[in-house]
């Protein structure tokens, strides 16, 4: 009980508190100016992130009448959101390696006070993984890691990118496993559908966001899927995130396939197929989204490396025992 008591000081109060105070060295970046006004709005069901923008209006309700702006409430939030990764991450490995091959990243950066939406996804994600690696381990349930994953996409859709991977670690055809994503899908297709039907709801997917193949036309894109622009901003965003990672994610090989080992690398292959076809709207300013395979690539790169320590991926002498 202590030791929880410790753990909880020192991932929600005291990292938060001089990731908050170290903001000064932060990156511009996102698109922290169109998030003000909704903030101040009445509340609505903001589709791209209903449960923080929820947050930070009520936040703003109590505060903002004492010198806090919308950027200090959401920059405040990023900062525990901080707190909660480096926690996740540790809870994920005991390997000092992996956590340093995920923290040196640009993607870090984005808890340093950053104001835009990703750092809870970006946090919880972390969780739903090293909480998959807790359960398959112990041979416990699933639901810890479903509810951090619904909870996930409360916060921004994008967590819905991890979901095929922890179906892959937790198949429904396992009946130990058919419930809890089978609840998790009802409540978060259940909750969008009411507030489309009953509330005041607004943040929808927009089609420009997806990068067109040949022709711009009447695209908001700037360039095409198989442009020379597109490749270099993405090696861009690539270079500056998650070079470490996938580097030892090449040379050393992803030998496992199973749970949630494979559910992992099945996230990585679909964050960033991803990223390849999704449209930078900001350009380099959209590091902040583009940073988002890091998340994934860097942890299984990290794992890679960490192979024969005792918490890496298993050899296949251990597999086969």
């Amino acid at each position: 009980m202590t030791r929880r008591i410790v753990w909880i000081i020192l991932f929600l109060v005291v990292t938060p508190t001089a990731l908050f105070l170290l903001r000064g060295f932060g990156l511009e970046g996102g698109d922290s100016g169109f998030l003000d006004p909704y903030v101040k709005l009445n509340w609505q069901y903001y589709v791209r992130a209903p449960l923080l923008m929820a947050v930070y209006q009520s936040a703003w309700k109590l505060v903002g009448g004492y010198g806090w702006s919308v950027s200090d409430i959401i920059a405040l939030s990023s900062s525990i959101a901080g707190g909660v990764f480096i926690a996740g991450v540790i809870a994920l490995s005991k390997d000092p390696r992996v956590w340093l091959i995920m923290l040196v990243s640009k993607t870090s950066f984005i808890y340093l006070g950053h104001v835009e939406n990703y750092a809870w996804p970006y946090a919880l994600s972390v969780w739903c993984f090293a909480l998959a690696r807790r359960c398959e381990e112990s041979g416990g349930k699933s639901w810890p890691v479903w509810a951090v994953a619904t909870l996930g996409v409360f916060c921004h859709p994008m967590t819905l990118m991890i979901w095929p991977g922890l179906l892959w670690a937790f198949p429904p055809t396992c009946r130990k496993s058919q419930m809890e994503p089978l609840i998790a899908t009802i409540v978060v297709v259940g909750v969008t559908v009411f507030f489309q039907a009953f509330g005041n709801y607004s943040g929808f997917f927009q089609p420009s966001w997806i990068l067109p193949l040949f022709e711009i036309g009447d695209s908001a894109a700037d360039y095409t899927l198989f442009s020379w622009a597109h490749w270099s901003q993405l090696l861009w965003f690539y270079l500056f995130s998650l070079p470490i990672g996938a580097a030892l994610l090449l040379w050393k090989g992803w030998r496992v396939w199973a749970g949630w080992r494979g559910g992992l690398m099945m996230t990585v292959l679909v964050t960033l197929a991803w990223s390849v076809v999704w449209n930078p709207t900001l350009g380099t300013a959209d590091w902040d989204l583009f940073g988002w395979p890091s998340v994934f690539v860097n942890m299984a790169g990290g794992l890679a490396l960490a192979v024969g320590s005792g918490d890496g991926i298993a050899d296949d002498a251990e597999r086969t025992e």
